[in-house]
């Protein structure tokens, strides 16, 4: 059951089964489709053992529908139930935002500092909001929903609550990390099913295969190059053997050069594309590959 259309045949010849509804449902919401996510998260949460990332793409589904105070109503329930976590908290600060109800995002900001003392942002979003209201811009007047009021859950830059992506990291606003996955201890998020994909470890193996080769070439050309040396009468006898002979350092010199640069410039156009999570092996080994 790898595809949308399998996972929607399968629910609905086995309603009952909310670990594959629960699947079902953050591919629809990553494919786009928020209404039908919605109408599977309705059931979710009505009817399965509640879980947090439930109820968060429930509210985060419900602000893609452009339907702010309903997102806000479902964290407030689920905030009373679950006090202590932040992340929700932050979620529910971000909805108030949207909705326009900067004075109580702004309380919500200052409860989570003082929660997490060394939380890196929420302090600034409390003064951002708190300045916002100083000047007169209230959640009545309607005035200032487009300033940088809305901070990024995963680097604290401030966009405007008509943003639903980071400006300076492409994380999604609306969600947080579990948009990529659950952050406790490193586990899936429930209902994914289990099982390896053996894909990414195919591509690891053959970027580190191809990298090694490229290594054995170079110290082959190494070798070449002290063969030749010792020779006053050394003869060149094809193309290659010029090239590994005259142009060695130089291409030594490049390919350090590279080895720095393809990772950085593939990570940017990661960040660019807004995609993938941070700096990942993948990316370093695909660089240094290229560049041997």
């Amino acid at each position: 059951m790898s595809n949308t259309w399998d996972l929607q045949k399968f629910v609905e010849a086995h309603p009952e089964n909310y670990e594959q509804r629960w699947r079902l449902t953050k591919k629809l919401y990553k494919e786009g489709d928020y209404r039908a996510a919605l109408e599977h998260l309705q059931v979710l949460t009505n009817e399965w053992d509640s879980k947090s990332n439930v109820i968060r793409y429930h509210a985060a589904t419900l602000t893609r529908l452009n339907r702010p105070k309903e997102a806000v109503g479902v964290l407030e329930e689920a905030s009373r139930e679950q006090p202590d976590d932040s992340e929700l908290l932050e979620q529910l600060a971000m909805a108030y935002t949207r909705a326009g109800d900067i004075e109580d995002a702004a309380s919500i900001w200052g409860d989570i500092a003082t929660m997490v003392p060394t939380h890196s942002y929420a302090r600034k979003a409390q003064d951002k909001l708190l300045s916002e209201m100083g000047s007169g811009k209230s959640k009545d007047d309607g005035q200032g929903q487009n300033a940088a009021t809305l901070p990024c859950s995963r680097c604290g830059t401030m966009n405007s609550p008509d943003d639903y992506i980071c400006s300076n990291c492409n994380m999604q606003l609306d969600l947080g990390d579990d948009y990529y996955g659950s952050k406790e201890s490193g586990q899936a998020l429930p209902g994914d099913a289990p099982g390896i994909d053996f894909v990414p470890w195919v591509k690891r193996a053959l970027l580190s295969i191809s990298l090694v080769v490229g290594v054995y070439a170079l110290n082959q050309a190494l070798d070449a190059r002290t063969i030749y040396a010792g020779d006053n009468h050394a003869v060149y006898v094809s193309w290659d053997e010029l090239a590994a002979m005259e142009l060695l350092m130089p291409h030594i010199i490049i390919g350090v050069i590279l080895l720095i640069a393809w990772p950085l410039v593939l990570r940017g156009a990661e960040l660019g594309a807004g995609v993938g999570g941070w700096y990942t092996i993948d990316t370093a080994v695909t660089g240094a590959t290229w560049a041997a």
